[in-house]
């Protein structure tokens, strides 16, 4: 449904609004760019949409939508009903305020799959960084697998997005979330020179093998920066008496449970380091 352009007033934007929000309505598409729409007409829009599970195109270009608007069709995204894909902001001011807020909404969507913001400078590299938190949170393994794996495209004016941002999108079009998941797992956790190594130190014995295995998955190009930064395993002082307290021993026994891990770089390394150490 095609209403761009058009003289409607407020009663027309509220029959629209319960034609959206009635069980009989089978609209897919609607396109309501380049009309002035005042706050509560776009509130009373958006509360038709809450419910809407028939809806997946959603055209909004040019409304003059401000942050009340975009507030109100936060909630449509953040809807488990809402089976919106593409969502169509250009040229609006949302700003960096209102970017955040747009990728807040998207933490637990499971539909969107485009959103376009192009024609908007008033989104700096701030409202932008958002959605990177969005695809790719990197405070933690766990907080990374519960990133956004759904949305493919963002839309903005030419160079406005980063590479990292466009990379992370990419990985997102891959279309299996477990597989996206795991590249971005691999990216934020396991490249570079600095691997952090204590999440590893610290985790169950069980929960670790079952790391190490994942990471055998694809070979050596994995744990080769895993077993390199192993000795942050190991509590080796010169000159001080050894720990034999109840972490000591846990930590001893975890170790013996790497070196007989099923994955041959693991234990091989465990056996050098170990035979190294006795002639020391």
């Amino acid at each position: 449904l095609n209403l761009s352009n058009n003289p409607i007033d407020t009663k027309g934007w509220q029959a629209l609004a319960n034609l959206l929000g009635s069980s009989r309505s089978r609209l897919k598409s609607l396109s309501i760019k380049d009309n002035y729409i005042n706050d509560e007409e776009h509130q009373s829009l958006a509360n038709s949409l809450v419910n809407n599970n028939t809806l997946t195109d959603l055209y909004l270009d040019n409304t003059d939508i401000t942050i009340r608007g975009l507030q109100a069709y936060s909630t449509v995204l953040q809807s488990p009903r809402s089976r919106l894909k593409h969502l169509s902001l250009r040229k609006n001011r949302i700003k960096n305020r209102g970017a955040i807020l747009l990728a807040n909404s998207l933490v637990n969507n499971n539909t969107l799959l485009q959103l376009n913001l192009e024609s908007d400078v008033s989104i700096t590299s701030k409202g932008w960084k958002a959605f990177s938190r969005l695809l790719c949170r990197r405070s933690s393994i766990m907080d990374t697998y519960l990133s956004n794996h759904i949305l493919q495209r963002l839309i903005g004016d030419e160079y406005t997005l980063s590479g990292d941002l466009m990379q992370l999108l990419l990985m997102n079009r891959d279309g299996d979330r477990q597989h996206v998941a795991r590249q971005k797992i691999i990216k934020c956790h396991f490249t570079g020179e600095n691997l952090d190594m204590q999440p590893f130190v610290d985790m169950k014995l069980g929960a670790l093998l079952h790391v190490i295995a994942w990471m055998g998955r694809d070979g050596i190009s994995l744990l080769y920066p895993f077993v390199r930064n192993m000795q942050s395993f190991f509590n080796f002082s010169d000159g001080v008496k050894a720990d034999n307290g109840p972490a000591a021993k846990r930590q001893k026994v975890q170790l013996q449970s790497v070196a007989h891990c099923p994955n041959s770089y693991i234990g091989e390394w465990w056996h050098e380091k170990h035979t190294i150490k006795q002639f020391e």
